[in-house]
């Protein structure tokens, strides 16, 4: 066999077909979303947090406030922070993240997007202006409680976004993939 290829536990073999090359016990090693090695992350293990998960919004933390931020922890490891104000402004990071230890958050910000937002009819449309693709990784420390609430002991972004989020409603996902 000249190499192999795998899919979860589906090895796909390339070239000529022979014994497994693979010493025995072989366990496929894992890279997160924020590039750390290790078993893949089972999200139904009870000793994993998984109150992170979803969409958070600091817009009933602070309502009438002339700026934003929301939030987005997807279990696949995937994330992003959407910014906006009513400058008609927006940002939106997007990352992988993880969780090393309790109460710690590590985010691997690899993508950063931004421009105008506006309104169309019923609609909120996203002019993107800006496209940065980044590598930024960022340590936060994190707590849920009293009740819902969710703090950051530091902001996602030193210049935008939020300490205390609420549960959002609506879909968790990044609002510059959607419309037109």
């Amino acid at each position: 066999m000249i190499g192999w290829a795998e899919w979860g536990n589906v090895v796909a073999a390339l070239g000529r077909v022979g014994p497994d090359p693979r010493p025995s016990g072989y366990r496929p090693s894992h890279v997160d979303s924020c590039g750390q090695r290790g078993s893949p992350p089972r999200w139904d293990d009870p000793a994993v947090d998984t109150r992170l998960i979803g969409y958070w919004s600091d817009q009933e933390v602070y309502p009438g406030a002339p700026e934003y931020t929301d939030l987005g922890f997807r279990a696949d490891g995937s994330g992003w922070m959407y910014w906006a104000s009513w400058s008609t402004k927006f940002v939106v990071h997007r990352f992988g993240w993880h969780l090393p230890a309790p109460g710690v958050l590590v985010a691997r910000l690899h993508l950063t997007v931004g421009g105008e937002w506006s309104v169309e009819g019923r609609d909120v449309t996203h002019l993107v202006e800006d496209r940065e693709e980044v590598d930024t990784v960022v340590e936060l420390g994190w707590t849920i409680g009293p009740g819902p609430e969710l703090t950051l002991d530091r902001p996602l972004d030193d210049v935008l976004g939020g300490l205390r989020f609420l549960p959002g409603e609506g879909n968790s996902t990044d609002p510059t993939l959607t419309g037109p």
